[in-house]
């Protein structure tokens, strides 16, 4: 149509075409009539790309939801085993703490400390009184020895006072050994019971290093995420919260949220958006 129009105006200036002016002006119009079906072509050729493109993003965005949603049920799923295994940490934490506090208040070690101690003074002072008694006894019969010969033993004889002496320094010597093995005894039990002791009045965290879990057994709990398993233990949870690490890295949240897998994931999905994309562009 808009080339009939240009066809009409051109009859109707037929009488001016004598003139030079008119007759660039017609060029002109000749040159602009003849773009105008290339413009039309290429404006439909815009239009179809646009709507390419348009149904290409809308197809990602649609695709992206759906990854999102995905994502969002992972988070909850691995969000439940979270909870299960800081349940069965705070569980074992409690029960430990309550043992450990029954072990005091239930069995009274104050008052058996307390007679231990009574015993641990009149052993020594007994063992020092048989010890100067025996050696007394030694020092009379030496005094008055009945042999001739001091110097021969078999001329020498051993009366009364010698055998008791003897006896009593033989008493002491045994019982001074089986004392000393008490002693060794209670004093392993009294650094146990100190440890013990120290763990219930100071806390589970008031130290830094955590030793009381370095100590008893590396608990460890595994989560399997997919083809990943996570390997949590006890010490190192705790020693993460008490030495500023974040939550989400005391837990390996890294690895539960298996992030590395969704970025490389999210990678292959929008480069191959893309490729698409400038395919039909």
């Amino acid at each position: 149509m808009c080339g009939l129009r240009f066809g009409s105006l051109e009859e109707q200036l037929e009488s001016l075409t004598s003139h030079e002016p008119f007759q660039q002006v017609l060029w002109k119009l000749r040159r602009a009539s003849a773009l105008i079906p290339g413009l039309n072509t290429w404006i439909h050729d815009v239009k179809g790309s646009y709507d390419v493109t348009l149904r290409q993003i809308r197809r990602s965005v649609n695709e992206s939801e759906i990854a999102m949603e995905q994502v969002w049920r992972a988070i909850k799923d691995h969000g439940k085993e979270l909870t299960k295994v800081l349940d069965s940490i705070r569980n074992f934490t409690v029960t430990l703490q309550q043992q450990l506090t029954d072990i005091f208040l239930k069995e009274d070690h104050s008052q058996r400390v307390s007679s231990i101690l009574g015993f641990a003074i009149i052993i020594p002072i007994t063992l020092v009184i048989l010890s100067i008694l025996g050696l007394t006894a030694i020092s009379v019969s030496w005094a008055f020895y009945t042999s001739r010969d001091r110097h021969d033993g078999r001329q020498s004889r051993r009366g009364a006072v010698s055998a008791v002496a003897a006896s009593i320094l033989a008493t002491a010597g045994y019982s001074a050994m089986l004392v000393g093995a008490l002693l060794c005894i209670m004093s392993a039990v009294c650094f146990v019971a100190a440890f013990l002791g120290m763990f219930v009045c100071t806390g589970l965290f008031e130290d830094s290093e955590l030793r009381l879990f370095q100590a008893i057994p590396n608990m460890e709990y595994v989560i399997n995420i997919g083809s990943v398993k996570v390997r949590h233990t006890l010490y190192d949870t705790f020693y993460k919260c008490k030495n500023g690490y974040t939550f989400f890295e005391s837990l390996k949240g890294s690895q539960i949220m298996a992030e590395k897998e969704f970025r490389n994931v999210g990678h292959i999905n929008f480069a191959f958006q893309i490729s698409e994309i400038s395919r039909f562009a």
